[in-house]
């Protein structure tokens, strides 16, 4: 994840991610991350990411791929 900003008006976080070598590589992610997690603190890690399915448009951003995240017992 090279780039994490908040969505105005909503729990979402715009993500730029880069999966491979070239900036050509680059996809964008919408992800309601933002209600549990600042965005500086997505920025330079690496996670998984579903990348099989179509392009949606979600509070104005078109996500490419899909963030894929967990949740503990204690949050």
């Amino acid at each position: 994840i090279v780039a994490a900003e908040r969505v105005p008006k909503s729990n979402g976080l715009k993500l730029t991610v880069i999966f491979g070598p070239e900036k050509s590589d680059e996809k964008t992610a919408f992800t309601n991350l933002g209600k549990f997690l600042e965005p500086e603190a997505l920025i330079g890690i690496s996670c998984p990411f579903i990348m099989n399915l179509e392009p949606s448009t979600i509070k104005g951003i078109t996500s490419e791929v899909m963030i894929m995240a967990a949740e503990t017992a204690d949050g």
